[in-house]
């Protein structure tokens, strides 16, 4: 039991750094204030 905890633990961590590697390279281009200087908001938002 202790063997799954520890294999289900390591597997959640090394799914976390993954996820966070990829998230810290898709930082650059998925910029917010890049996509706003192209395409800005417009000023009034009547939905």
């Amino acid at each position: 039991m202790a063997y799954m905890t520890s294999v289900l633990l390591g597997f959640s961590a090394l799914i976390g750094l993954v996820g966070a590697a990829l998230m810290y390279f898709l930082r650059i281009p998925l910029n917010s204030k890049d996509a706003e200087r192209i395409d800005p908001r417009p000023e009034n938002n009547e939905y």
